[in-house]
């Protein structure tokens, strides 16, 4: 009979401090307290899952009774304690599940064991993982063993959300943090692993391995045994890609080339071959920005250690780096950032993904336009540290997502675009656009984008406009012409809610202000959100400073009807009676009688 199958993760679980992969941090500080003798009563491992908060707990708990510890504070192994925790048949480790041990009488039972001392050893070591678990009950009734235990007694919790621990427990323990595994340390691990196992693999296999396991070292153990046994020991980078259902870095590098030459039909295709495989539009938008982050990483010689791929992919993403101008970069993440973001509140989402991705198509075309004076060729333009911050840098999202940003209502400045158009300075040139691609089949899908040619020019322009426009004559306000201009403008409102808003609102003008009284705080955020009224007063009138205060007003409630008196029958009948004389008649010609009460 084979021997019993043992998973990756709990066969090659560290069983010394030195073997714990990225955690240099807390092993280094424990081998220090165990050296001088200096163990606190109490610890608190916190982190992601499957980064060795347990492991180290285990090592502590071995280390501390350890009868014969070695130089570097390790497990002896040979001692009667190491080989009864090997066993797990030592009496001085406890172990206990925070999930499923949560209530008062569990930790009740846990104080007992606590009062009698440890038959040998030194230590009597109480380990209780997902200790964020615990009831509120539980917590209380651990407190004071907590912070008083015997001199014999160490407690080591663990826990993956900190944050739902109590503040009463974190200030008794001492807290290690734990942090994600480095990709480059897991993929040293699995290399380990595989000539320990005899097993053939790929370094780019075991690079999306490490990836996808997001620094967890369990979950790439996981996958690595799940792929190990699917491949039947030959792991290659397309059985992984196959198996996991990952997008592979050449998709992306196909998409971002034809961003570059604005090649709306390769970007179409690519996109339905992807989503025909069963790839999620989520994870298409996903993977994509990761691609556009790793191309501006190597935008800047400081940061181009920030590149996590394969080293057999690197030489293809200095290459495609070379072609993308860091504006273009930044704007492209900026306009995924915001399809990401809205992802989860739209209903059709293939069609707000592809959207997004025909936007990034004419991405490359406006940026290069905006840094590129007309006559000259379109080559992706170096950064230029020269510029003022303020300018732009090739940093300019795209128009679609930019022309929604509000403006404050009460800003005078609000009205600038809305002034007459005068003539430009001969220093600005007539816009031009640029050539189209060879690939590039849908021309009017872009509109035409003035080249700027001088950025201090454009701004001298700027600052022309805004003197004519301060020296023009103003008007004083007037009510009724207010009136008219506001019933003017409800017709230009296309949504019947906000139109509902703008109709229950009431103006009153006083000087160079218009106060607008609105019912609810629900129309005052219409109305203020919406800056078009107020720039079509400051042009009408030639009046920048024309302020507009909302104010809500609530309708004035009915006035309270006084209640009725209560009536007798016999006042009932003489009301009535008064009414109709023959209501009398009719009783005095049958001889009823009215009742009193």
């Amino acid at each position: 009979m084979d021997k019993q199958y043992t998973v990756s993760a709990r066969k090659y679980r560290p069983t010394r401090f030195q073997d714990v992969l990225g955690q240099e941090h807390v092993t280094n500080t424990l081998i220090q307290a165990l050296r001088k003798g200096k163990l606190a009563h109490a610890f608190l491992f916190s982190g992601p899952r499957g980064v060795g908060k347990t492991t180290c707990a285990r090592i502590l708990a071995k280390v501390a009774n350890c009868l014969q510890p070695t130089p570097d504070m390790e497990p002896c192994e040979q001692c009667e304690s190491c080989s009864a925790f090997n066993q797990q048949a030592s009496f001085n480790v406890f172990e206990m599940d925070g999930a499923s041990n949560n209530k008062v009488e569990h930790i009740h039972q846990l104080l007992d064991n606590v009062r009698t001392p440890p038959f040998s050893g030194k230590y009597k070591i109480f380990i209780i993982d997902e200790v964020h678990m615990l009831s509120k009950a539980a917590f209380n009734a651990f407190l004071k063993t907590l912070e008083e235990p015997p001199s014999y007694a160490i407690f080591i919790l663990a826990t993956t959300e900190k944050n739902k621990v109590i503040p009463t427990i974190l200030s008794r323990c001492q807290i290690y943090d734990f942090h994600k595994i480095p990709v480059s340390l897991i993929v040293r691990q699995l290399e380990k692993i595989c000539a320990a196992e005899d097993i053939q693999a790929e370094t780019e296999a075991l690079q999306l391995i490490a990836s996808k396991s997001d620094g967890s070292m369990r979950d790439a153990l996981s996958i690595f045994d799940r792929i190990a046994s699917a491949t039947d020991g030959n792991i290659r980078y397309s059985d992984v890609l196959h198996i996991l259902h990952v997008l592979d870095y050449e998709h992306f590098f196909q998409f971002t080339d034809a961003f570059l030459s604005e090649d709306i039909g390769t970007v179409m295709r690519l996109f339905e071959e992807l989503s025909s495989k069963g790839f999620d539009e989520h994870q298409i938008l996903i993977g994509l920005a990761s691609h556009i982050r790793q191309l501006f990483a190597l935008q800047f010689p400081s940061t181009e250690e920030l590149l996590q791929v394969p080293d057999s992919f690197k030489p293809r993403y200095v290459e495609q780096a070379k072609l993308c101008s860091p504006g273009f970069l930044l704007s492209a993440l900026d306009l995924l950032n915001q399809c990401e973001a809205q992802f989860p509140l739209v209903e059709n989402t293939r069609l707000h993904v592809e959207t997004a991705l025909l936007k990034l198509t004419f991405l490359h075309r406006r940026i290069q336009t905006l840094l590129t004076t007309p006559g000259e060729k379109k080559t992706p333009a170096p950064p230029n540290n020269d510029l003022p911050s303020s300018a732009i840098t090739g940093t300019e999202p795209p128009s679609s997502e930019t022309d929604d940003i509000p403006t404050p209502i009460d800003s005078p400045s609000s009205s600038v675009e809305e002034q007459p158009s005068t003539p430009l300075s001969p220093s600005t040139k007539p816009k031009t656009v640029r050539e189209p691609s060879p690939n590039s089949t849908v021309e009017t899908l872009v509109d035409d984008i003035p080249t700027i040619q001088d950025l201090e020019a454009l701004q001298q322009d700027l600052q022309q406009r805004l003197h004519q426009r301060d020296h023009l004559p103003r008007k004083s306000l007037s009510q009724e012409e207010v009136q008219a201009l506001w019933e003017e403008y409800l017709h230009t409102i296309s949504s019947p809610s906000d139109l509902r808003s703008y109709q229950n609102a009431r103006l009153k003008v006083e000087d160079a202000t218009i106060h607008l009284y609105v019912q609810s705080q629900l129309d005052k955020s219409v109305i203020q959100r919406d800056t078009g009224f107020i720039q079509r007063i400051r042009h009408h009138f030639h009046n920048p400073d024309i302020q507009l205060l909302i104010h809500i007003q609530r309708p004035s409630s009915p006035p309270k009807t006084t209640r009725r008196p209560f009536l007798t029958d016999k006042e009932k009948y003489d009301l009535m009676a008064e009414k109709n004389p023959a209501l009398r008649r009719l009783v005095q010609t049958f001889e009823l009688k009215i009742s009193s009460d």
